[in-house]
């Protein structure tokens, strides 16, 4: 996954349905920045809204356990 380790912050707090200005908060960021790095995040993985990039991260996330499980087992 291309994203940063604060984009994927970013989302993970997303998607414990906090507001930007919540993640800015938990962060230590600024409101600006926290919307930037959802920003950021939606236009490299090409999500069409916070809902749709929390799913898409997820199921990205899971598909990469999954093949490294895959790798692992032989």
């Amino acid at each position: 996954m291309n994203l940063t380790v604060r984009e994927l912050e970013a989302v993970a707090w997303a998607a414990n349905g906090m507001t930007n200005d919540d993640i800015a908060q938990k962060m230590g960021i600024t409101r600006g920045t926290a919307t930037d790095h959802l920003k950021n995040a939606s236009g490299k993985i090409g999500a069409s809204g916070r809902t749709n990039l929390v799913y898409l991260v997820y199921k990205q996330l899971r598909d990469e356990a999954e093949n490294d499980r895959n790798d692992c087992s032989g």
